[in-house]
């Protein structure tokens, strides 16, 4: 064991009295190491692209369906607001309608105390 730690210090002290060699070396293995990071990157790189350009047809598609639903929501306001304008409509109809005066043959058949069920029989002169 003893051995090789003084063979690797004896390489190391080898290498650092050759500095232009040891320079040349690590040269010449970062270029090594950027030639193997941009093969790596290309394939990934491509891949890339094809999925940002699916990303961005998602998008799309769910920009396009937003726009739709917010449309519907739109048109389905306005139809609810259609329907409240009739609805209105048909309960002042029925509010005026109540509030009419009785009619004269109603008022005196009330009047007297006779129902409107029993204005039916046969000694009666009029629907009440």
């Amino acid at each position: 064991m003893m051995d090789m730690s003084n063979s690797l210090w004896t390489v190391v002290n080898w290498l650092l009295s050759y500095k232009p060699i040891l320079l040349m070396v690590l040269i010449i293995l970062l270029l090594l190491s950027n030639w193997l990071v941009k093969q790596e990157v290309w394939p990934n790189k491509v891949k890339h692209e094809t999925e940002v350009d699916k990303m961005h047809a998602c998008f799309a598609v769910q920009d396009k369906l937003m726009e739709r639903l917010m449309f519907n929501e739109m048109k389905l306001k306005v139809l609810e607001n259609q329907m409240f304008i009739v609805w209105n409509k048909m309960n002042r109809r029925k509010r005026s309608c109540r509030y009419k005066i009785p009619s004269t043959a109603k008022y005196h058949c009330r009047r007297n105390g006779v129902s409107s069920a029993s204005g039916f029989s046969s000694n009666s002169h009029g629907p009440c």
